[in-house]
């Protein structure tokens, strides 16, 4: 996967004397948040949208419309842009530009080729690169194997015995001595055969991810009893509304734990200015809320709020041996680590999907519907 397979190859430039009014429009005309700085056929510099607000004058400026105009008019892009502008070749694997636009912490690179600007690629274009590579099919499974050619021989025999088609086969690196976590995408609506197939041949399945379509159609893990962790966001009710339906579907309960570990989270749950509950009247009202979804889903489900590190909380709560399986929201990066980069934030569903010693489902809760 080469940068010259993704970047965008009609490159909009500014030239370092044109002026920031003149960038801007360029931006806005173009959808486009970064201009390469080109002067004589060479790349001088870049300059986002973001140098732009920075150098324009603040609201709270006592100066008139006029007066802010002219001084805006006279501002030139190279007095704003980078000029130690990080670049990469068209040759260079997609890999190496996403870790470079994670070191500098930038959001696109100038594709450069002996010395000429060829090209741009974007953040946007590493997330299509990833798709590509992980492959967009219906169905996701993840599994922890080795990657000898025999395991991988059997993994596609196991596949195909099952009638299923493997679409991608993505692996992370692990410590010497430890196995793989290796991704495959299925093209199949419902990945529930293949979690089958594979645990009949001694695979260890750790997740298996439901595509946009087909809640009710995913066979949950073998298990009686399911530990829904939310995270107090705006998919909370709706994570617990789809795990009350498969639960009410394959007969399995659920345990709803609610968790936060930010006392400033708990504050941005209130009704409003006028909320002035006690944080505990807060908390059981949301679980008072979320045992209401699940009810209405003809589903009775335990509810409780605990606070600390979601991670930690929900691997106390499966060593406590009353859960079989874990039902989480997935976030939209939750594999960006298959790419060997580190998210700045902690992902808590890609957390237990490693860490956990039980199965972990993911739903994605907004796409999915019944």
């Amino acid at each position: 996967m080469w940068v010259k397979d993704y970047m965008t190859r009609e490159l909009i430039t500014v030239g370092p004397e044109e002026t920031l009014p003149q960038a801007s429009q360029l931006m806005r005309k173009n959808s486009v948040r970064r201009l390469p700085v080109v002067e004589a056929g060479r790349v001088v510099g870049i300059v986002s949208d973001r140098d732009i607000r920075e150098a324009s004058p603040s609201d709270a400026t006592s100066l008139s419309i006029w007066e802010l105009n002219y001084l805006i008019d006279k501002i030139k892009v190279q007095e704003i842009m980078t000029r130690k502008v990080v670049t990469v070749g068209p040759n260079t694997p997609v890999e190496e530009a996403a870790r470079l636009m994670r070191d500098h912490k930038i959001g696109g690179l100038p594709v450069v080729e002996d010395g000429r600007p060829v090209g741009i690629i974007t953040e946007n274009d590493i997330f299509r690169a990833f798709l590509d590579l992980v492959g967009t099919g219906m169905s996701r499974v993840e599994i922890r194997m080795g990657v000898s050619p025999a395991e991988i021989a059997k993994l596609a025999a196991t596949l195909e015995d099952a009638g299923l088609k493997l679409q991608t086969l993505v692996s992370k690196p692990e410590p010497e001595g430890k196995r793989a976590r290796v991704v495959i995408s299925l093209d199949t609506r419902n990945p529930a055969p293949a979690v089958k197939a594979l645990e009949q041949e001694g695979f260890q399945v750790l997740t298996a991810y439901v595509g946009p379509t087909i809640v009710q159609g995913m066979i949950p893990p073998s298990g009686k009893r399911a530990l829904v962790p939310v995270l107090g966001t705006e998919l909370s009710r709706k994570v617990v509304k789809l795990a009350a339906r498969m639960a009410r579907g394959h007969g399995f309960s659920m345990h709803i734990l609610f968790t936060i570990d930010d006392a400033k989270r708990l504050e941005e749950l209130r009704a409003g200015p006028g909320d002035t509950r006690a944080l505990d009247e807060i908390t059981r009202g949301v679980l008072i809320d979320l045992a209401h979804e699940a009810r209405e889903e003809g589903i009775e489900a335990e509810v409780s709020f605990r606070f600390g590190d979601p991670v930690t909380l929900v691997l106390e709560e499966i060593a406590r041996g009353k859960h079989d399986f874990v039902v989480i929201e997935r976030r939209p990066l939750a594999h960006l680590k298959l790419l060997g980069l580190e998210m700045e934030k902690v992902d808590v569903a890609a957390e237990l999907t490693e860490r956990a010693p039980v199965p972990v489902m993911l739903i994605n809760p907004e796409t999915a519907v019944a």
